[in-house]
């Protein structure tokens, strides 16, 4: 008896151990997770979209034939970068440095994961093909994490309402 109640009392020790280690993630209707465990927040992409992690970063993208995709990159702030607004204006010049046909289209304030973000959206030449980019910057526990949003011209807009909902449930854990 005594040896089936210490059974009994290590399985439920077990099993609540597992349930307070476990993250519980109430996935939105309509989505899947990306991101994994090793992240601090919670990527999620429509169902019908593809998911893969091919450059060690959370990613999703449309479909073989489109492959519109959206990628979550972090980054360590170098030093003077303090503000998004600096990111930004650091990044955008690298951008116009490497890439082709740099076209500026447009920036506005917005969220990512509740905090306050930048939204840039602009066209360039990245190695063979011409595309138009959306990045969405904030930062998190003294990190900057970019959201960025790549797409063929002609199929950017097919793709930004599902762009913006991943936007909308993006969270920081």
């Amino acid at each position: 008896m005594r040896k089936a109640a210490f059974a009994l009392l290590a399985l439920v020790l077990c099993l609540a151990l597992a349930a307070c280690s476990g993250d519980n993630v109430e996935v939105p209707k309509g989505y899947k997770l990306v991101s994994g465990d090793d992240v601090p927040y919670r990527f999620y992409a429509p169902t019908q979209w593809s998911v893969g992690t091919g450059t060690g970063n959370p990613m999703a993208y449309y479909s073989i034939d489109d492959r519109s995709m959206v990628i979550i990159t972090t980054y360590v702030p170098e030093e003077g970068l303090d503000t998004i607004a600096g990111f930004w204006d650091y990044t955008e010049q690298k951008y116009k440095d490497i890439y082709g046909d740099y076209e500026f289209i447009e920036k506005s304030e917005t969220t990512l994961g509740g905090r306050d973000a930048l939204r840039c959206v602009f066209t360039a030449t990245i190695g063979e093909g011409h595309y138009k980019v959306m990045q969405v910057i904030t930062t998190y526990k003294n990190y900057f994490y970019v959201l960025t949003y790549t797409s063929l011209p002609e199929n950017f807009d097919s793709h930004l309402d599902e762009v913006n909902g991943m936007i909308g449930v993006f969270e920081f854990r």
